[in-house]
């Protein structure tokens, strides 16, 4: 039992780890191809762009579920799952490597989690600006720069 509570606390902190980082934008995460290597690197938002999803890539996300009637389905339970589970794909993409992997499987998985959490903000009635600019300022004041900075996990 103590086990699977460790794996479900790891999988549920992955989750808001995609939630926030990569589907947000708000720390923008672009993977680029060096020198013919698949090597992921994290740019700066200023190297990035800062950009965000575009209003027609949010509503043909919806319109995709509209036409086949999977709103139904589309309990937060039943998205907070699917969430979860295509993280975990996502995750596989690094399973035995962590500089070697298939972009091209990369970018399918993360594109599945990005359409979950963009499902669960219509679903739950959520502005996705409101809930990260708040949940960023509870972890500046959780992380304060000059206590963490260069520095990850307990301290």
């Amino acid at each position: 039992m103590l086990r699977f509570k460790a794996i479900f606390a790891f999988v549920g902190s992955f989750c808001r780890f995609i939630f926030l980082a990569v589907f947000f934008y708000q720390i923008p995460c672009y993977v680029l191809l060096k020198r013919g290597t698949q090597q992921g690197i994290i740019m700066s938002e200023y190297e990035a762009g800062g950009e965000t999803m575009k209003p027609e890539t949010i509503a043909r996300i919806r319109r995709f579920s509209q036409e086949r009637d999977w709103d139904q389905f589309h309990t937060p339970a039943n998205l907070a799952k699917s969430i979860s589970i295509e993280a975990n794909e996502l995750l596989e993409c690094f399973q035995w490597s962590d500089t070697e992997y298939d972009l091209e499987h990369v970018k399918e998985e993360l594109a599945d989690v990005i359409v979950y959490c963009q499902d669960m903000l219509d679903r739950l009635g959520l502005d996705v600006d409101e809930i990260v600019m708040s949940k960023m300022a509870k972890n500046e004041a959780k992380y304060p720069v000059e206590k963490r900075q260069g520095q990850c996990g307990e301290v």
